[in-house]
């Protein structure tokens, strides 16, 4: 069978009576090796996801709002936490938004924060180089859990709350045991910026990216590389595998988003994210991906149809994180604001031309005094 090229079937399918593609003609796309962009998106959800916005700073002038990197959801717990560059761990009550404590340990830019999948631990790392260890039952001081010789930009707990392992400004990723306090894994990064790491589901695997677009996992018992494909031109800045885990999905600042298949390579897609660099992603219910970055929006994916679903609107910067907790998708970056969207699980259909926008956000669920 001869292969169309990608660009010629785009061409045909934009001359016939619909000017979006089919579901059997994406999928041809697809088969063919095509990038799918949002001008292509045909069933849309209409969104109708109203969101609070919680203030992070006071009226005090020496408490202003931290330019916000992180944020971690406490698995059954009540707690949302949200670390960036005023070196402060600031604890918030989800469904109040009621500010439950600001936490100091840090002496810089914190750019990452983790519960434990038992709640009962936060882990919190970035410029200082140290990776610290709170109980938020008792808001005491931290643990020093180690001190690496780099930046710290990425982190993630395994599976099993075992085990953290840590990359960022060095050809090193360290996986350390939580309880003993020590490396138990150096593995040879081969990218001197690695800013994602992620373990796998079933916690077999660890996945990193950075700075040459490259997408390398590593069997964690052994330490051996088992895959390793540039699949971006410039700087991956997140990255998730998809439950099952058969696929990783990763973001890069070339306006890319792309689903890698372990299994089935061919199988593989890329999303136009243009105009914005994404910075974070996270999964969602029913195949559902949300994204956001530099646009100051988050956007809506389908990943069974490459398709941009919806946009929220809100954020007065670039978005930095994003974290999900079934009922309601948290989002915080630049404009020093955590929002809270409560999401509408009644998605249905239609046949609108664009990807459909959210309400505006009502303001003050919980202001920060």
């Amino acid at each position: 069978m001869r292969q169309v090229p990608v660009l010629t079937l785009m061409r045909r399918l934009a001359s016939w009576s619909r000017p979006v593609m089919s579901g059997s003609a994406l999928a041809f796309a697809l088969w063919c090796g095509g990038t799918i962009s949002t001008a292509q998106a045909q069933m849309l959800i209409p969104l109708e996801w109203p969101s609070d916005v919680v203030e992070l700073g006071t009226q005090d002038e020496l408490d202003r709002a931290p330019v916000v990197t992180g944020i971690a959801l406490q698995p059954d717990g009540p707690l949302v936490a949200v670390v960036g560059d005023d070196h402060f761990v600031r604890l918030i009550e989800r469904q109040s938004g009621r500010r439950v404590a600001k936490l100091e340990g840090h002496h810089d830019w914190i750019r990452n924060v983790a519960f434990t999948p038992d709640g009962r631990w936060l882990i919190t790392a970035g410029n200082d180089r140290r990776i610290l260890k709170w109980n938020p039952a008792t808001l005491g001081e931290p643990e020093e859990l180690a001190v690496m010789d780099f930046a710290i930009a990425a982190l993630s707990i395994d599976p099993t709350g075992r085990f953290v392992a840590v990359g960022g400004f060095s050809d090193s990723i360290h996986v350390i045991n939580l309880a003993e306090e020590a490396t138990v894994l150096e593995i040879d990064a081969r990218c001197g910026d690695i800013r994602a790491v992620a373990f796998s589901p079933d916690g077999a695997r660890l996945a990193a990216g950075g700075r040459d677009g490259t997408l390398r996992i590593w069997d964690v018992l052994t330490g051996e590389l088992t895959f390793e494909e540039k699949i971006h031109r410039r700087r991956i800045r997140d990255l998730e595998f998809l439950k099952p885990d058969g696929e990783v999905v990763t973001c890069a600042e070339d306006l890319t988003i792309r689903m890698t298949s372990l299994e089935h390579p061919e199988q593989s897609i890329s999303i136009d994210s243009s105009p914005a660099k994404v910075m974070t992603i996270e999964q969602l219910q029913g195949g559902l991906l949300a994204s956001a970055g530099s646009d100051n929006q988050i956007r809506i994916w389908n990943l069974f149809k490459s398709e941009e679903v919806g946009q929220l609107y809100g954020h007065e910067g670039s978005i930095t994180a994003l974290a999900f907790d079934g009922a309601k998708l948290y989002s915080a970056g630049y404009d020093t604001h955590l929002r809270i969207w409560r999401v509408n699980a009644n998605f249905a259909s239609t046949d609108s031309d664009g990807p459909r926008v959210s309400r505006e956000p009502s303001l003050g669920l919980g202001v920060d005094k």
